[in-house]
């Protein structure tokens, strides 16, 4: 599962909000990720979600 974090623009300046969405695949995550970044968000992050196993390895 991959996530698509990312802060929507707020009339406020600090007062954004941080999104997440959702995605099966890497491809899609990337596809939205560059969505919101065009529309003008000011942070768009892609994160990997880590099994237990995984998280403990390292």
């Amino acid at each position: 599962m991959y996530y698509v974090v990312y802060e929507t623009i707020s009339l406020f300046g600090k007062s954004n909000d941080n999104c997440v969405a959702a995605f099966e695949t890497l491809e899609e995550a990337r596809l939205f990720a560059k969505e919101v970044a065009e529309q003008g968000s000011p942070r768009v992050t892609i994160a990997q979600e880590m099994g237990e196993e995984e998280r403990l390895a390292n």
